[in-house]
């Protein structure tokens, strides 16, 4: 293509490549989750003399890669039944084959993945994951069971039973109706104004009906809240959906008493039933993640909002530091760095907040930057890693991060870009022309072994591109790069 600008480039000799553990560090603080076994099932290296079996294996991975892409967290755990010794049936997301599944629970010590029914499951980590479920209108599916199940009404403003027939359907489906509640409504709790300020005084009523539900009712002679099974009509108005609204209602001060040794401590699902998102500081990484919170029980780190979590703990964790930690700044990948590819700064802050940037000692810089042109550049949540896509020559700087309060500075790294020849390979795609094009589509060319796979497609959209989208950095096998520093 003589209209496509070549560049003149030195030998890469002299750059040190993303190693395979380096990269696992990458994914496991990122806030971007990748099914590892994407990575652990890629085509092989060797010839392969059956290129419809090497195609389908393909076509796995790509869709194994795109539904765990930005998964949370939590549904990439490994199943976990617990220390003890019951027998109780519960569900869990399966990453490797992207389905909710059961497993045997033994009754304590579960990880976070881990769910009562299977659409607590699917609303957490399937298919409804990103959907507003309680809009949709009441669906029974397309087969011939029977089971009951529940569904948000918005023209009524309640939940309602009904019956769906065991396939099809969609999100707006819950095991009972105390789940659905708790995710569609907040609670209303109707009484006669003599009622009002006797609720908390009155006896647990579970009412004349058939269709149990987990409630929460206040004893007056234990003075606490305690679970019971509601029947799902009449009884009286001590009733709630949860502890903490049962808590709020009938108890003067609910507020869990905290420590500063409290944001040290691993979080804890507690021992109820409930499934309530929460947050708690993880220590090892200095700031606040999501753990499913089983309604009562715990300890004392876990908190209603990331919010709350960062501002307490973070204060806490950082005057109980006797020696302060200089930040460490650290370059994700090449130095200099190939024109047109991505890297990653990380600033290693040991817990300190907040994080600030630094682009030749000024940082308003990179924050304009972001702001003006998101594409480009990107912050993670707790600022702690910038990440820079299609590199240009004005990058090219010294870079620092500073922590604290007090704004201690980290080393200072420069990094130089280069440009890049591209020479046109021999090779040919092995795959056909729809499977090489979702290759190019969801970006996989930057991986060796499918540009080797789509050899010729990954070439010319790295022209069409002219590199916009593909980290060069990572073009290996097929691909002759040659590279000199602007």
């Amino acid at each position: 293509n003589d209209n496509f600008e070549k560049f003149s480039i030195s030998a890469i000799s002299n750059t040190t490549p993303i190693t395979t553990s380096t990269a696992s560090i990458i994914l496991a603080e990122s806030d971007v989750s990748i099914d590892t076994a994407v990575v652990n099932n890629m085509p092989s290296q060797e010839n392969n003399d059956n290129d419809e079996e090497e195609e389908l294996l393909m076509v796995d991975n790509i869709q194994g890669f795109e539904s765990s892409f930005s998964l949370p967290e939590l549904c990439l755990l490994p199943e976990d039944m617990g220390p003890c010794f019951g027998e109780i049936l519960r569900w869990r997301y399966n990453s490797e084959t992207s389905r909710c599944e059961t497993f045997i629970y033994t009754g304590c010590g579960h990880n976070a993945n881990y769910f009562t029914s299977e659409e607590a499951c699917l609303r957490a980590c399937g298919e409804y994951r990103n959907s507003d479920v309680c809009t949709m209108k009441m669906d029974r599916g397309h087969c011939e069971l029977g089971v009951t199940k529940w569904y948000y009404n918005m023209d009524a403003g309640q939940c309602n039973v009904f019956m769906y027939t065991g396939c099809g359907g969609n999100g707006n489906r819950f095991s009972s109706k105390a789940e659905c509640e708790h995710l569609c409504t907040s609670e209303i709790v109707f009484y006669t104004s003599n009622e009002e300020t006797d609720i908390c005084q009155l006896d647990r009523e579970s009412g004349p009906c058939d269709d149990p539900v987990t409630q929460w009712y206040f004893d007056k002679r234990e003075a606490q809240c305690l679970q019971f099974t509601y029947g799902g009509c009449r009884g009286n108005s001590n009733r709630f959906n949860s502890r903490k609204l049962c808590e709020q209602r009938c108890l003067e001060k609910t507020t869990v008493i905290r420590t500063e040794d409290g944001c040290l401590l691993p979080f804890e699902v507690g021992l109820c039933q409930d499934n309530q998102q929460l947050w708690y500081f993880d220590k090892s990484v200095g700031y606040c993640k999501i753990f499913i919170y089983s309604g009562c029980g715990g300890n004392q780190n876990r908190f209603f909002s990331e919010d709350e979590c960062m501002n307490y703990c973070s204060v806490h964790v950082y005057k109980r530091r006797i020696q302060i930690n200089r930040p460490e700044l650290i370059l994700i990948g090449y130095n200099p760095i190939p024109l047109g590819s991505a890297t990653t700064l990380r600033c290693k802050a040991y817990g300190q907040y907040p994080i600030r940037w630094h682009k030749n000692g000024f940082s308003k810089y990179i924050y304009y930057t972001i702001h003006m042109n998101y594409s480009r550049l990107q912050m993670n949540k707790d600022h702690s890693e910038v990440h820079i896509t299609n590199v240009h020559q004005m990058d090219v700087a010294d870079y620092s991060c500073s922590v604290g309060e007090n704004a201690i500075l980290s080393n200072t790294i420069h990094f130089d870009v280069k440009k890049v020849e591209l020479i046109e390979p021999s090779c040919t795609d092995k795959g056909n022309q729809i499977m090489c094009k979702l290759v190019t589509r969801i970006g996989l060319c930057s991986n060796p072994r499918y540009s080797n796979f789509c050899c010729q497609t990954c070439f010319h959209s790295l022209l069409s591109s002219k590199s916009s989208s593909i980290d060069l950095s990572r073009l290996t096998g097929a691909y002759h790069v040659d590279t000199n520093i602007i």
